[in-house]
């Protein structure tokens, strides 16, 4: 941080030290992320006569939960509501959830703070983005700069009793992704096609006329791009570790979400007709075959 934050409150009463909020009463660019908008911002207003590639990495909402109290006004504890999971959503597999966190005992207000301190924090990143795309208003960029949005993992905020990350499901594995490509499409279409974060290099390789190296895993979806109803068989992988062994492995093609845990427990779930993912379907007969094509990606 660009300001020493001492003033913060635990969660957890101390048993996690990262589950910890703050909310100082400071400008946004006495934080690290508007220190890092400023001065990528200051970047862009150079003169350039050649083209360039700027990296800008944000470190909220990702925890300790620290944002200028500013945005914490933005919302009140008590409007905070708790999640709560559907009576007959299936159990998990042994491995699938860390056993005996302290998170599972948080109380409601801890919960709640929990829920507003991320929401400040995410809002508090928002206008830091907002920051360096002003600068992309004020120097004419939009016309001539291919710009890609991302996050790494989701986090739970109560489901399955969860409050972090390092589950195999949507909550953690699927993640915000926006790609502006200069007359290319229109803004705010919404593309159903898979993609996978290891695409993101081919994709800039290809649209800026660059030969990337042959070794890539990642595919270009730049065709997405062109069009994004366009026919696209797309899966997105996902492993969870335990240092270096891989416990368990999730593949997600757009309908269906099938995960395989190292105790040989299985989960499919249908986002047709189950988004949240509660319900299990693997033991269903009638998504046998399902279940074989997918099992061929991990």
């Amino acid at each position: 941080y660009k300001r020493q934050v001492a003033d913060t409150v635990n969660m957890t009463d101390g048993a996690l030290s990262w589950c910890r909020w703050g909310a100082p009463d400071c400008e946004d660019n006495e934080l690290s992320d508007g220190a890092m908008a400023e001065h990528a911002a200051d970047i862009l207003r150079e003169k350039r006569t050649d083209p360039f590639f700027l990296a800008v990495g944000f470190k909220k909402p990702h925890d300790p939960f620290i944002a200028p109290t500013n945005y914490f006004k933005l919302y009140p504890l008590t409007n905070m509501v708790l999640h709560v999971d559907p009576v007959d959503a299936s159990p998990l597999p042994p491995q699938a959830i860390a056993a005996n966190s302290p998170l599972f005992e948080m109380d409601d207000n801890d919960k709640r703070e929990f829920l507003r301190s991320y929401a400040a924090c995410s809002t508090y990143v928002d206008a830091q983005i907002g920051k360096v795309f002003d600068a992309m208003d004020e120097l004419g960029l939009w016309q001539n700069t291919i710009v890609m949005l991302w996050t790494d993992h989701g986090y739970h905020q109560g489901e399955r009793g969860w409050w972090n990350k390092t589950m195999l499901d949507t909550y953690d594995a699927k993640v915000p992704f926006i790609a502006y490509v200069p007359e290319m499409t229109p803004g705010g279409v919404v593309s159903t096609g898979v993609v996978e974060l290891l695409d993101i290099y081919p994709t800039l390789a290809e649209l800026a006329g660059i030969i990337p190296p042959g070794n890539l895993e990642g595919d270009s979806f730049a065709p997405l791009l062109e069009n994004p109803s366009t026919n696209w068989n797309g899966v997105a992988i996902t492993h969870r570790t335990g240092g270096s062994t891989i416990t368990g492995s999730s593949v997600f093609d757009g309908r269906y979400r099938y995960t395989e845990w190292a105790d040989g427990s299985k989960q499919l779930f249908d986002h047709i007709t189950d988004f949240g993912e509660w319900y299990n379907l693997s033991g269903d007969p009638a998504y046998t075959n399902v279940m074989h094509t997918l099992s061929q990606h991990l």
